[in-house]
């Protein structure tokens, strides 16, 4: 059984609970060039395991969109 990355959460001053652990969106993860199939088993490995706080902006090459497309149609209330 792996460990739930979730089981320590801190919250935000908004009262949000976040996981200890983050998923950075940006770097070879978001570049073009990593396999589109490699990065959705990277996102699902960490959302499986309740990681619920992810690092992206827009400079992050395709890391916004890879994130953005592997959330649609998931339940997010929990990010």
């Amino acid at each position: 059984m792996q460990p739930d990355a979730g089981t320590t959460r801190r919250a935000l001053p908004n009262g949000k609970l976040i996981s200890p652990l983050g998923f950075g969106c940006s770097s070879h993860w978001s570049k073009p060039n990593f396999p589109a199939d490699e990065a959705t088993a990277m996102l699902k490995a960490a959302f499986a395991n309740s990681i619920n706080h992810y690092d992206t902006a827009p400079s992050y090459a395709d890391g916004e969109a890879r994130l953005g497309m592997f959330l649609r149609g998931r339940d997010t209330t929990r990010l």
